[in-house]
């Protein structure tokens, strides 16, 4: 066996850990009234910090948290303004 349950089952579950860690904290500084480019500053904490040298760059990652997070915010349009045919 290449790889032990062990490391398969950690390799799933990490990156899970990594997405809902991190979003969990841009949302905090937003929530704090930080913008983008001061959460882009400030970075992820110490042990993120290799998640951002792969192919998604950590200002990448975390300006894509923070638009996702800022679209969940607006209200949905109302079904009076949607057009029915």
């Amino acid at each position: 066996m290449l790889f032990s349950p062990r490391f398969r089952a950690a390799s799933r579950i990490q990156p899970g850990l990594m997405m809902v860690a991190t979003t969990a904290i841009v949302s905090k500084e937003m929530k704090a009234g930080k913008s983008l480019d001061d959460i882009k500053k400030a970075g992820l904490p110490d042990e993120w910090k290799s998640w951002g040298s792969g192919f998604i760059k950590t200002d990448l990652w975390v300006e894509t948290i923070y638009k996702s997070l800022k679209g969940a915010a607006k209200p949905a349009a109302s079904a009076k303004n949607t057009k029915h045919h």
